[in-house]
């Protein structure tokens, strides 16, 4: 983790440049007493997607997927998806393709699954679920989640915390072409770090990448942080830039989630 000197004078420096940036609450239609995680907004900004983390009557905590749809601009109260989509084990970190025909999910234990939580994908139709595991090219035997599509369909990002990274997490691309699923690279030492990164979410102009960091400078815990790629390797990119006191704290940002709209 970055020094806590480094910390207080990167803290410095970005509360004496503020962000225009005000927050506003979705509300109890949306949040509950639980926790609410890993937003996403389909591309026609209708339907908010999210992951509810649920506690009650002394069970172990469950995570399933909601959905609240908009209308007149309020969004309605979150109703939760049908199975198979959910299940009784975790499900999390739910993202729909660019033109909402695919989505992708993480799900955890199930009898498919190659490690302890893998990535599936599927065609987005609520009225006709059928979701497939990714494969050993995306998915292995330890930890892999929270995928998200390029706006071009052609590159799968994601996290795991197998062999050959750079720390804790790491932040790994797939290509996808007429064969499915090429073997996942590392997204390389300028976005990883020897700690943690987690969320990546790659914006509509398939430059621009979004991601969670405790390893980059900060407030302290995770930070949001953007880079842009500079060539077609999918390593190269732009050094890492913290998003800035309004966004991020001495608390935890998880995860960012950009409309269409920008």
């Amino acid at each position: 983790m970055v020094s806590k000197t480094n910390y207080c004078n990167y803290s410095i420096n970005i509360i004496n440049n503020p962000v225009d940036f005000e927050p506003a609450n979705l509300g109890e239609n949306v949040n509950s007493n639980m926790s609410e995680i890993g937003p996403a907004i389909t591309a026609d900004n209708q339907m908010l997607i999210f992951t509810r983390r649920i506690e009650s009557n002394g069970n172990k905590p469950q995570e399933d997927f909601y959905f609240s749809l908009k209308k007149d601009n309020i969004w309605q109260q979150a109703i939760a998806f049908p199975p198979p989509l959910n299940s009784n084990m975790n499900e999390g970190a739910l993202s729909f393709s660019s033109d909402q025909s695919l989505l992708i999910f993480t799900a955890c234990n199930r009898d498919d699954g190659l490690g302890s939580c893998d990535l599936y994908y599927g065609n987005s139709n609520l009225k006709s679920y059928s979701f497939l595991n990714l494969g050993k090219n995306i998915n292995s035997e330890y930890w892999d989640s929270q995928g998200c599509f390029s706006s071009d369909r052609k590159f799968i990002y994601f996290v795991s915390n197998r062999p050959g990274g750079y720390g804790g997490t790491d932040i790994w691309i797939s290509k996808i072409d007429e064969n499915g699923f090429s073997k996942a690279i590392n997204a390389g030492p300028i976005i990883n770090t020897k700690y943690d990164e987690m969320s990546p979410f790659i914006h509509a102009d398939n430059l621009t990448l979004y991601f969670s960091s405790k390893g980059h400078p900060g407030y302290g815990g995770y930070d949001l942080f953007v880079s842009k790629r500079l060539d077609d390797t999918w390593q190269n990119w732009s050094k890492p830039k913290n998003l800035g006191n309004v966004i991020n704290s001495g608390n935890t940002e998880l995860s960012i989630f950009l409309s269409a709209k920008g």
